[in-house]
């Protein structure tokens, strides 16, 4: 990784906070809270403080992600540059293969724009099946590698969202009118004070995690059927393309069936024009006859889906169901 891609890499986890800013220099990144220097970054990604450290709320906040933002893009650069090449049939993109345990492998590749993606994969004797992928999300890839592979117990971990579910429960559970024991308020206190602490944003989760308050659209999250267009927006009222809902389609026939469908290799002629996290999704619901081309074999992946073209689609996946 260069220094360049570091800095872009560090800046990228830290999206959320719209008051910092950063200025190059020839020995690192400063670090600007509004018209403040408070942190220098150097060419290794550690973090420095200048001597205006305070207890400031926002002030810790920034700081606790900025210094984790650093640690996970120093552990997937130093990860990279250690992993061999992954080969495996079929795969048309480079990546390396940075964990392998049972038949789900953890890998990742660096991006034309010098950013980077990380990817779970299931093989099989047919090369790759059903990724998931999560952007320059490390740590979210890893949690997905060690619960697919079973190294942990998927129902022992729970996502961002769901975390602060959690906590607005217990929040509630412990200012309402129930008779609780103090050995029970002794350990909701506890879960009230752990619980911000697993969540690197959790005070913006808490607070507006979403640009929509929709309980569908919360499970549908913590299923993984569908993601926002970042970590903070959903964008509720745009335009869902094809491509989009071919992703929502093969993971909803996953959950209705419980039934990781082989996906055929997409022959479309307009294939290059499939986003990487889509390609799978696309052959799924292809080989499965949910989604087709047009009479010139595209499958038009950037295109808005329709409303008719919805409904069909869901005619027939409920036609699997009933199989």
């Amino acid at each position: 990784m260069t220094r360049d891609q570091l800095f872009k890499e560090i800046q990228s986890h830290m999206r959320r906070f719209e008051d910092v800013w950063y200025k190059r220099t020839e020995e690192g990144m400063e670090v600007y809270i509004a018209d403040t220097k408070e942190f220098f970054v150097d060419d290794g990604g550690r973090v420095e403080h200048y001597n205006n450290v305070n207890n400031d709320e926002h002030y810790c906040e920034i700081s606790d992600c900025l210094h984790s933002a650093a640690d996970i893009v120093r552990e997937y650069d130093s990860t990279m540059r250690k992993a061999t090449d992954l080969e495996a049939p079929g795969l048309s993109q480079k990546y390396k293969l940075l964990a392998e345990y049972g038949d789900v492998i953890l890998a990742g590749r660096e991006l034309s724009s010098g950013s980077f993606e990380f990817v779970t994969w299931r093989q099989s004797y047919n090369g790759l099946e059903h990724g998931n992928y999560f952007g320059n999300n490390y740590k979210r890839a890893k949690e997905d590698f060690a619960t697919r592979s079973g190294l942990v117990n998927e129902y022992k971990l729970f996502s961002d969202e769901e975390y602060v579910e959690l906590y607005r429960c217990v929040c509630d559970t412990n200012e309402g009118d129930y008779e609780l024991s103090d050995e029970h308020k002794l350990m909701l206190e506890n879960l009230c004070r752990k619980i911000p602490e697993a969540v690197d944003n959790f005070k913006e989760l808490l607070g507006n995690s979403t640009d929509t308050k929709d309980k569908s659209v919360t499970l549908s999250r913590a299923l993984n059927i569908i993601s926002g267009k970042s970590e903070t927006e959903f964008c509720p009222y745009d335009y869902i393309t094809r491509e989009e809902f071919s992703r929502i389609l093969s993971q909803t026939y996953k959950l209705m069936l419980n039934d990781d469908f082989p996906a055929l290799t997409v022959q479309y002629k307009d294939k290059e024009q499939i986003s990487d996290w889509a390609i799978e999704s696309v052959g799924i619901v292809t080989s499965l006859g949910l989604m087709q081309g047009d009479e010139n074999d595209r499958f038009s992946p950037k295109d808005n889906i329709t409303k008719e073209q919805v409904i069909m689609t869901l005619l027939r996946l409920d036609e699997l169901d009933k199989q």
